[in-house]
């Protein structure tokens, strides 16, 4: 079975790092007629290469091994660039604290990333809320245990039952949404 190996070059510093081997993909079907959904996952390979710095260019080689002999193409050169890191632009600034916070809070102060982020928390209708973090905002989490459990229906965190939070809101380079440590502990 074929193979690409990926290798990462900073160019800057001309290091070799070697990255993860990619992953072949491809033909998984997906079908879901309640949601109109028929989709086939195309041929390729996927992967990800670790620990680059924000707003840098990197010549990455990859190279396609084969214990049969490759066809085409061994090796590829591409050139690429990682993204700036998001920063805070002097937008609003949103803050979340623990349930069990003592103490002062810096207004508008919320109980929860997601009140914070999707606007009044109502349980499973939050997806309807109005949606509260804009374009611009930062949303700063304060020190404390935010420890949830999502088998609790009236969590305090409100953690949905799968455990994930799902972040959709979107930003601009200009004004990216930031969601950051408040640095208080």
């Amino acid at each position: 079975m074929p193979r690409w190996k990926c290798h990462s070059a900073r160019r800057a510093l001309r290091s070799r790092r070697p990255a993860l081997t990619l992953l072949r993909i491809g033909g998984e079907h997906i079908f879901r007629p309640s949601a109109y959904l028929d989709y086939t996952v195309p041929h390729r390979f996927a992967g990800s290469i670790l620990n680059l710095k924000p707003d840098t260019a990197y010549e990455c080689r990859f190279t396609m091994s084969d214990p049969n002999g490759v066809t085409g193409e061994a090796v590829k050169l591409v050139t690429v660039r990682t993204r700036a890191e998001p920063k805070p632009i002097g937008g609003r600034v949103l803050h979340v604290y623990p349930p069990n916070h003592e103490g002062s809070r810096q207004q508008p102060a919320f109980d929860r990333l997601m009140e914070a982020y999707q606007g009044a928390f109502v349980g499973d209708w939050s997806v309807l809320a109005e949606r509260k973090v804009k374009p611009g905002d930062t949303i700063l989490v304060h020190a404390g245990l935010y420890k949830a459990n999502p088998l609790s229906y009236v969590d305090p965190i409100g953690l949905p039952f799968d455990g994930t939070h799902l972040l959709t809101a979107k930003g601009t380079a200009e004004k990216p949404i930031v969601i950051q440590a408040a640095g208080n502990g």
